[in-house]
């Protein structure tokens, strides 16, 4: 038995709306570009309970869980495609089951119930749980930190998602698992989390109450492992989270000016595409602080870019924005300043970096990484030259990756030598065009920060010499 399927943001807003979990990391795909998964994920509950509502649909029963154990191994991204598994059992009131995706198991559900005659009172408040903002504690603050909130239940809302959970099993107790992401998005950790499994013990002999009660009983200062016990009278058990790394912070404006010449790049336009964070943002400001005039693009994050802008500005910089999708490039090149023709191109335009998932190669991931590194650097650079503002230098950020043996990155090592030979074919064919393909070592940016702590060099030290050839 298996059925598959994969997941929007929409999907993803629907079970916030039943669950309460509003994390960003789930329904804001800005915001999401910011995490260490570079994107959305799926509810890792609402994955399992999918799953289980797909298995129990066979069954015509009334029932009430005994326990419920949930491992959520690895993330779900928006569009992954999800399949689901079921382990046979001897015990017909117990269903173990596995997710896949890509090839890995991500997710693992064992879940076990009783049949009653009759589901009995539901216990809980009947509406839409409140929309509240992320708590946002500091790992230190977690260790003993505790709470209780009042159990809310969208019956209506929860049938059009998992219609045979609603059948079978009591409000209350779907409504005390919809809760638990709840707790680990919105309160502990909060913004910053990772939800990695629960095992819930339901005691069949207690009358369960309208509230939940949680408490931290581990925050790791180290790996940032979190262990959350939850509680009621009806009700017992662990959950277990991680304190996500948050976004990577860049040097400051005026950080870079203390370290660039006064003048340095003057004379300079710089194209910074992919501009309005990491490695780009910090390349902007080392431009603009030598005195370059910069324009920094951005897909999504145009808050993001209006504020590196604004800084390079207020620090006496010369600094814009304009928006260019490389996957999708537009018809003109109106999207530059009027009378605005760059002279130099540096290109960090990226999708997320997936490394470590999976031995198997996986196409897919390959052909998204290539339409970043190969094809949408060969649309601007044809795009700019047809339109007669075609970059006299191009900065083509390689990386170490490639001389390293790094595991389960063939995708991401392929779609850069591409990259690679692609310049070379740039040289050749614009032959008036400097082209610099450095492979970087690797810094500290949203796409490389880490759950455990590492050790990274300064990117302005790093760059500045590297900047220095590539202008001469």
């Amino acid at each position: 038995m298996s059925e598959s399927r994969s997941f929007s943001i929409a999907d993803n807003v629907k079970f916030a709306r039943v669950s309460g979990d509003w994390n960003p990391l789930h329904v804001d795909p800005v915001l999401a570009r910011r995490t260490l998964y570079g994107e959305n994920v799926a509810h890792g509950m609402h994955v399992a309970l999918w799953v289980l509502d797909a298995a129990m649909g066979v069954h015509d029963m009334t029932a009430q869980f005994t326990s419920f154990q949930a491992d959520f191994l690895k993330p779900i991204r928006v569009g992954d495609h999800v399949q689901w598994e079921l382990v046979e059992e001897d015990d017909p009131s117990t269903l173990r089951l596995s997710v896949h995706a890509a090839g890995k198991t991500v997710s693992t559900l064992h879940v076990q119930w009783v049949v009653i005659e009759e589901p009995g009172s539901t216990s809980v408040v009947l509406g839409q749980p409140t929309k509240n903002d992320c708590e946002e504690p500091a790992l230190p603050e977690l260790k003993d930190s505790s709470g209780m909130f009042g159990l809310n239940f969208d019956r209506a809302e929860t049938k059009k998602l998992l219609p045979n959970l609603c059948r079978i099993f009591p409000d209350w107790q779907l409504a005390s698992l919809l809760s638990l992401t709840d707790i680990v998005g919105m309160r502990a950790p909060g913004l910053n989390s990772i939800f990695l499994g629960c095992d819930i013990q339901f005691e069949g002999d207690s009358a369960p109450t309208r509230e939940m009660a949680y408490r931290v009983t581990r925050a790791h200062k180290i790996t940032g492992l979190v262990k959350i016990e939850v509680e009621q009278p009806a009700l017992f058990g662990t959950m277990k989270a991680v304190y996500r790394p948050t976004p990577a912070s860049q040097p400051t404006y005026a950080e870079v000016l203390n370290v660039i010449d006064d003048g340095l790049f003057q004379g300079h336009r710089a194209l910074i595409v992919g501009g309005s964070r990491g490695l780009g943002e910090t390349i902007a400001k080392m431009c603009a602080a030598g005195g370059a005039s910069v324009v920094l693009t951005y897909a999504n994050g145009r808050e993001d870019a209006e504020r590196i802008a604004s800084e390079i500005r207020d620090g006496g910089g010369e600094a814009n924005v304009a928006r260019l999708d490389v996957t999708e490039m537009p018809s003109s090149t109106s999207w530059l300043p009027d009378l605005w023709n760059p002279t130099a191109l540096f290109y960090f335009a990226s999708p997320p970096i997936i490394v470590g998932e999976t031995t198997e190669f996986v196409e897919e991931l390959y052909d998204r990484y290539y339409r970043f590194y190969v094809s949408g650097l060969s649309d601007l650079i044809q795009h700019l030259h047809e339109a007669g503002q075609g970059p006299k230098s191009l900065f083509y950020p390689s990386s170490v990756f490639l001389d390293e043996a790094i595991p389960n990155a063939a995708e991401y090592i392929a779609a850069k030598e591409a990259g690679e030979a692609l310049c070379e074919q740039l040289r050749k064919t614009y032959s008036q065009m400097e082209v610099c393909v450095p492979r970087l070592p690797r810094m500290l940016t949203d796409q490389t920060v880490s759950i455990m702590p590492l050790e990274y060099p300064d990117t302005v030290g790093a760059m500045l010499p590297i900047l220095k050839d590539f202008f001469q």
